[in-house]
């Protein structure tokens, strides 16, 4: 849907265009806010959300054509064809499929396949636990000193208003 006042691509339902929005309307102004980076950042946003809406529409295209193309390749015994100066092409990949980690992991370690194991952590849940002792005042296990420790970043937020 395009704006009916600038043209620009704005999503139906999702925000309104920025031309509709004038700096003299935003309550931030009056505290000194600088409204016109303000509003350049949401812009940015609402682009850069349109490109990645676009990004997911194209790749679903793909994948719907590709595994035509693929059996139309095999079927007629073609093992490449040139299109617009891009080779295409059907390329097999093995790949493991697990149903169970840890029956997996065990089944390496009796083949002799340790270097395929190892010991890890999940960066997110262990971050997750720090968000909790710090969200309740706890303090961190002494074993975590000079090894893990919190750091905070701080990212701008924007939603809908």
């Amino acid at each position: 849907m395009r704006c009916p006042e600038c043209g620009r691509e704005v999503q139906p339902g999702e925000w309104t265009c920025l031309c509709q929005q004038r700096p003299e309307d935003l309550k931030e102004e009056k505290r000194g806010l600088d409204t016109e980076r303000m509003q350049k950042f949401v812009e940015l946003e609402q682009k850069k959300k349109q490109l990645e809406w676009d990004l997911q529409r194209i790749k679903d295209e793909m994948t719907a054509v590709e595994t035509d193309i693929i059996d139309d390749l095999i079927d007629n015994d073609v093992d490449k064809v040139s299109v617009r100066g891009r080779l295409l092409y059907p390329k097999r990949q093995v790949v493991a499929n697990v149903h169970n980690k840890q029956a997996a992991i065990e089944a390496i370690k009796k083949a002799g396949l340790t270097e395929y194991v190892g010991e890890s952590y999940n960066a997110n849940q262990i971050s997750a636990y720090l968000r909790e002792c710090d969200a309740e005042g706890r303090e961190l296990p002494e074993e975590f000193r000079g090894i893990i420790e919190p750091y905070e970043k701080v990212k701008l937020g924007i939603r809908n208003a």
